[in-house]
């Protein structure tokens, strides 16, 4: 038997097992009790034996009787204790929804201020900042190692992953290697496209301020258009139109000075 199954049940399984066990142990006394068919009296010992078992069947049924009784208590009981059960499960569950309605509310004004203080820091609601990003720079291997797994992360739009390796690397005080406009131009990138345009434009600021030589010059024009892109997208119309104009003026026959007159032009 199921040790969850109510007491109430259990005794009337115990009860009715009884009572059949004493009514077949009474039949079979009934069938091997002894017969005198010598003498006339031979039926005295069976009417003794049958009032003997009679007086035992009238205890037993007044016995169940009792047990009957405990056993419609139990259930009432036990009815009571679910009865109870629900209503506590009905109590706790209201009592949840309202601390997640309160929860809820909390959390929105919460939100709303981290909102706020990233559009302050990164130029946008959704911006990352270095601190909020969970992945870290792998300690086990060496710049280079670093400098191939972050092209490969930008490449695959890894742009999370590829903004911290970047940083780390342009940032690197002994080692002035990846310190580069093009190596800028690419953290820059990163930041854009996790949309922290105030880390995207200080890298950009970085590519400019190298010296123009013919390695610095291409990666200095992308980083004049991508100035000009952060601008638009923070919904300032004129450094937007001012950094178009010094991309042209200093890089007039350059791929992206040629796409800026098509621009123009089609207008």
């Amino acid at each position: 038997m199921n040790p969850r199954t109510p007491v109430s049940k259990k005794l009337s399984f115990i009860l009715i097992t009884s009572g059949l066990a004493l009514l077949a142990a009474w039949m079979m006394g009934m069938h091997f009790m002894p017969l005198r068919t010598q003498n006339v009296r031979w039926a005295e010992p069976a009417i003794l034996h049958l009032g003997l078992h009679s007086q035992v069947f009238e205890t037993y049924t007044k016995a169940w009787l009792r047990v009957q009784s405990r056993v419609n208590q139990f259930r009432h009981a036990d009815e009571q204790n679910l009865k109870l059960r629900m209503e506590n499960t009905h109590l706790k569950l209201g009592l949840e929804g309202l601390q997640l309605r309160c929860h809820s509310q909390r959390g929105g004004k919460l939100t709303r201020g981290i909102e706020l203080k990233l559009s302050r820091e990164t130029g946008s609601k959704v911006g990352r900042t270095l601190d909020s990003i969970r992945y870290k720079t792998p300690a086990h291997l060496v710049p280079s190692q670093l400098y191939t797994l972050a092209v490969s992360y930008l490449k695959a739009r890894e742009d999370e992953k590829a903004a911290v390796l970047l940083s780390h690397l342009t940032t690197l005080e002994e080692i002035d290697t990846y310190k580069t406009s093009k190596n800028y131009l690419l953290t820059g990138l990163a930041w854009y496209r996790v949309e922290n345009y105030s880390m995207a434009d200080f890298y950009l600021d970085q590519a400019l301020k190298k010296s123009e030589n013919p390695d610095s010059i291409q990666s200095q024009a992308q980083a004049r258009l991508w100035k000009a892109m952060i601008a638009q997208r923070l919904n300032k119309n004129m450094k937007s139109q001012y950094w178009l104009r010094e991309l042209v003026d200093h890089h007039p026959h350059s791929q992206e000075a040629t796409w800026v007159n098509i621009r123009e032009s089609s207008r």
